[in-house]
């Protein structure tokens, strides 16, 4: 839960940094944290687990659905919700993950040692290459297949169940071909081009 409200702030300051109206930020920031939320819910349902934690891609994949369907309807810019998205994204997963090392449930139990959480470094590291980010619109696309990318390669080292992979891999995988879904014009119809 405090990463989803740590997330929505940041998400509100950057959107008004950005010159959109802060009761459009608010209602789609907090209507998009509801449904991440519930989606974190309900993959710990469906694996079994309703009484553990919230699993973070079940709200990952929530969030990601319902933003850019629900940015339109309360009049806020696409690249104002992308632009936002990003750093409000890779806040999120760093609380997130501080909490998954401290439990020690996504990455085994903790040893005995000092040791860095590769997650956590991630999402910083993205987080401060997205500082430079000259193209407006794109941050969350940068943030989100950065994250992915990095998160693809570094789970190999744990093994995976399906096919060799594991399940933030195919979810990374996901997210890679829906971003190039996304960074790809769709051809127009031709009634549309008047």
């Amino acid at each position: 839960m405090v990463a989803l409200w740590v997330s929505l702030a940041v998400f509100v300051a950057d959107g008004r940094r950005r010159g959109a109206p802060f009761g459009s930020l608010l209602d789609v920031g907090a209507r998009v944290a509801a449904v991440a939320f519930l989606g974190a819910l309900a993959e710990s349902w469906l694996r079994g687990e309703p009484q553990t934690r919230p699993h973070l891609l079940g709200a990952l994949l929530a969030g990601a659905l319902a933003a850019p369907w629900l940015a339109p309807r309360y009049g806020l810019a696409r690249s104002t919700l992308f632009d936002a998205a990003g750093p409000a994204f890779l806040i999120g997963i760093a609380i997130v993950r501080v909490g998954c090392w401290q439990a020690g449930c996504c990455g085994g139990v903790i040893p005995g040692v000092p040791l860095l959480e590769a997650g956590l470094s991630l999402a910083a590291g993205c987080l401060l290459a997205l500082a430079r980010n000259p193209v407006p619109g794109t941050t969350a696309l940068l943030a989100v297949g950065s994250y992915a990318l990095i998160r693809l390669a570094v789970d190999w080292l744990r093994g995976g169940p399906w096919w060799g992979l594991s399940e933030m891999q195919w979810v990374a995988l996901l997210v890679l071909g829906g971003l190039a879904w996304l960074a790809f014009p769709k051809p127009r119809d031709a009634d549309s081009r008047g």
